[in-house]
């Protein structure tokens, strides 16, 4: 990947990486000039994976897709991906960068306080919703 000159799509889903797979590519994407797309869709990447990609994609300038669904990166990985990602802000969009963090870490990410009591706002099973 480092002395690519052609590739500008790759998928590593499911090919379980981790962090260490992560941090070798974050090294790598210091010195690609030609993938635009990178997708490492369930690759068990937690929050130091995370950070070690993200030290690639702030060298990074091409690279406009990274998709990083259901790994296991929380609110601090999430929040280095995103500084890292928005370094290039006329090259990349937020929409570019797909994760899932879980509903405790989007609200600790957030700001907020996660109440799993709220979760569930629709009708009790029990209750009838039709009059």
């Amino acid at each position: 990947l480092t002395r690519n000159t052609s590739l500008l799509d790759l998928n590593l889903m499911i090919n379980n990486i981790g962090d260490d797979g992560a941090g070798a590519l974050g090294e790598s994407l210091k010195h690609n000039k030609t993938l635009t797309s990178l997708s490492l869709i369930f690759n068990i990447i937690g929050d130091e994976g995370a950070h070690r990609l993200a030290e690639g994609l702030r060298v990074n300038s091409t690279l406009t897709q990274l998709n990083m669904r259901i790994n296991r990166t929380d609110s601090p990985g999430v929040a280095s991906l995103r500084a890292a990602w928005l370094v290039y802000p006329d090259s990349r969009s937020l929409d570019g960068l797909s994760y899932d963090i879980d509903d405790t870490a989007q609200a600790e990410y957030n700001g907020a306080r996660f109440d799993p009591d709220l979760e569930n706002d629709g009708p009790d099973d029990d209750e009838s919703v039709m009059e």
